[in-house]
């Protein structure tokens, strides 16, 4: 069973669906993460292009990379079980 918010995703724009990878405009991807999943960025990585997007009231996460070239997004992994702070990242379950 696909993730939901892959799945969602995936409904909205098949054609950008490749292999569990969802890409879109990068304000369609916010918009649709704060919207459909109150998820609310929470961690940015070391090269400042990926994003780790996460509700704690709901505990689900997704791993969103942006491209500022093409100003899109993509969800590149997503899970449940976020804690505050990311511990449960590790041991969320993904994919």
């Amino acid at each position: 069973m696909k993730p939901a918010i892959l799945t969602a995703l995936a409904l909205l724009l098949p054609a950008a669906a490749t292999a569990d990878v969802i890409c879109m405009d990068s304000d369609e991807m916010e918009a649709a993460l704060i919207d459909w999943y109150q998820l609310q960025p929470v961690s940015w990585t070391a090269t400042e292009n990926s994003v780790i997007w996460a509700s704690s009231g709901s505990g689900v996460w997704a791993l969103v990379d942006y491209d500022d070239k093409t100003r899109m997004a993509c969800v590149m992994d997503q899970g449940e079980d976020w804690t505050e702070g990311g511990a449960g990242m590790l041991s969320a379950s993904s994919r």
